[in-house]
């Protein structure tokens, strides 16, 4: 079953085929719903998520020998969603989505006719964010002491720059992954948030993280290449993978940081 929803494109399981609504489903294929009002939490969150301006500016700080590393595998180094020690709910659903819907979801599962399976979103979220990576950048066009110093190695790294444009359309074509950038929106756990699209936890962190800014290159593997044993079941994947890029197409520049050997400056 398809429904459209506000512009987007919604799978569905169907709970009958016996009420109005799946009658309809089942007779023209689609059904066109009335526009769903959204909070403006809600519209904060998911316009971050669909949509990034090309020209925003971003930045990534590292340290000195990841971005020696970079520049010869021409790859970035993306992390698994749930391996981040210093956030363990990174890519979950908010807690109050176990206990709650967000006034979006209240509104279209009541068009719809159907309820949320709670346990089974959960679940899914669960597999999903073991199946995705990402690489993290940060938004502004200033550099931060903050930024050098917990992703910096304390002002020994690098700061790359570049834009959220040239971020995306730098990373060389792979038919095993959906490529996206987003932007992060700050909601904590008592705020549930519409389940509609099933990568919107990836693009939500807790508001202790808000001074980062962060924008974020998502890498989701395909259903179809996830990695299967001998008697047909997932294999866990690796917890972190390297993406080609181009960096002639990413980089606007780069700036050394504060504490930066001479020695190290003079490889460059």
């Amino acid at each position: 079953m398809k429904a459209i929803v506000e512009g987007w494109r919604h799978e569905c399981i169907p709970t009958s085929g016996t009420d109005p609504f799946m009658k309809r489903v089942d007779r023209e294929g689609f059904v066109v719903l009335p526009p769903v009002a959204m909070t403006p939490d809600e519209s904060e969150l998911i316009g971050n998520a669909v949509f990034v301006n090309p020209d925003q500016p971003l930045m990534h700080y590292m340290k000195f020998e990841f971005f020696m590393q970079m520049l010869v595998a021409e790859q970035l180094h993306m992390r698994r969603l749930d391996t981040f020690d210093d956030d363990p709910v990174e890519g979950l659903y908010p807690e109050a989505n176990k206990h709650e819907l967000s006034s979006f979801d209240a509104a279209w599962l009541k068009q719809i006719g159907t309820s949320q399976d709670v346990s089974g979103l959960v679940a899914s979220n669960k597999h999903q964010r073991e199946e995705s990576y990402i690489h993290c950048w940060f938004g502004g066009i200033s550099e931060s002491k903050a930024m050098w110093e917990k992703y910096g190695d304390k002002g020994r790294g690098v700061c790359l720059q570049t834009t959220a444009g040239k971020l995306e359309h730098s990373v060389k074509c792979s038919t095993d992954l959906l490529i996206s950038v987003c932007g992060v929106t700050y909601r904590d756990e008592e705020t549930a948030i519409p389940t509609a699209m099933s990568f919107l936890p990836f693009c939500r962190k807790r508001t202790k993280f808000k001074d980062e800014n962060e924008f974020r290159l998502i890498a989701e593997v395909t259903p179809e290449a996830l990695p299967l044993d001998a008697d047909g079941y997932f294999v866990e994947l690796e917890k972190t993978r390297q993406i080609p890029v181009s960096l002639e197409m990413l980089l606007e520049t780069f700036v050394t940081g504060p504490n930066l050997g001479k020695s190290e400056i003079a490889k460059l």
